[in-house]
């Protein structure tokens, strides 16, 4: 039995459940033999303490929230109630006694994350500009549905090319936090109006307020400035674990290198290096951007909507006001 959940019409993952070892059908299984090769059983007696469930409504409980839903609703809840009892080892489908299986089939992004794409290519301008608008965009669509993501870095963003030019994917959203509205009237996007407390991210694209604990989802647009500062100039540095090249922004101080939001922390009148070459090609739109989207004080980078206004005017060669 294969399903997906539909929210907000966005087949991001994609759920397979068998109740026999036979499935995956085995001309699959030898044709993906790395994606097969890492499924686990889970079994009717098979319990995750990490999983806290929340108590089943009586029968006439439930009837009546479901016959208030909309169809939608009602099909992403079933979704849901399925997708827990087979985290819990319940049976959804055939006898207690046979194992069942749940697997995660996700989009292949052939391109590999956005480092490993930009810096095994040749700088290409019109790429470049695509990219930022991608980056912008999703970050305002993510905002505008009360989304903070908290974990934004080149790892966390993937490329595919199959349907033409590079299209970008923001992955990873563990960490990731929905806003609830105070209100229905309350105007839509996390960008003041929501303050988080759990400092976490990847150092290098931790804005300094993050550091602190007390933040909102202007965070992102931090993360996503030294992004866009790192692709922008092909910034990087080595990651002392994978020893990997990585694009990311920092500062020097001395013969160590630190991130820029804990240098901002530090000496919130930093003046940043933008452009860090001499004979850069970076335009004044540009600079005044990133500087904005780099500021210490959250309340002076854009807001998500309006980074996207003024992505697009630099992108294009516009002047800004």
């Amino acid at each position: 039995m294969c399903f997906c959940l539909p929210f907000q019409n966005h087949h991001s993952y994609h759920f397979c459940i068998a109740n026999n070892p036979l499935f995956p059908p085995p001309n699959l299984k030898k044709k993906y033999p790395r994606v097969f090769s890492d499924t686990k059983e889970i079994t009717p007696t098979a319990k995750f303490k990490s999983t806290t469930l929340p108590p089943s409504p009586s029968g006439s409980a439930r009837h009546s929230r479901l016959s208030r839903m909309r169809e939608p609703e009602r099909r992403d809840l079933t979704t849901v109630e399925y997708l827990l009892n087979a985290f819990t080892g319940e049976r959804i489908l055939g006898s207690a006694g046979e194992p069942c299986y749940l697997w995660f089939v996700m989009e292949f992004c052939e391109g590999g994350d956005l480092s490993r794409y930009v810096l095994s290519r040749r700088p290409d301008a019109a790429t470049t500009r695509s990219f930022l608008l991608q980056l912008s965009s999703a970050v305002a669509f993510l905002h505008e549905n009360r989304i903070v993501h908290r974990d934004l870095k080149p790892d966390n963003i993937l490329v595919t090319e199959r349907s033409g030019p590079p299209v970008l994917k923001v992955a990873d959203f563990g960490l990731s936090k929905v806003c609830a509205a105070a209100s229905s009237a309350a105007a839509p996007g996390p960008d003041d109006q929501f303050w988080l407390s759990s400092a976490c991210g990847s150092d290098f694209f931790m804005a300094p307020e993050v550091w602190e604990g007390h933040y909102t989802a202007k965070a992102d647009i931090f993360a996503l400035g030294v992004i866009m500062w790192a692709l922008l100039e092909r910034i990087t540095f080595v990651d002392a674990e994978t020893q990997r090249e990585l694009l990311g922004g920092y500062v020097r101080q001395g013969a160590e290198i630190v991130p820029l939001g804990e240098a901002l922390l530090e000496n919130p009148r930093l003046e940043l290096p933008i452009p860090r070459r001499r004979r850069s090609a970076m335009g004044e739109g540009v600079r005044r951007l990133l500087k904005d989207m780099l500021a210490a004080n959250p309340q002076d980078r854009p807001d998500a909507r309006d980074l996207v206004a003024r992505v697009d005017r630099v992108t294009l060669g516009s002047p800004e006001r």
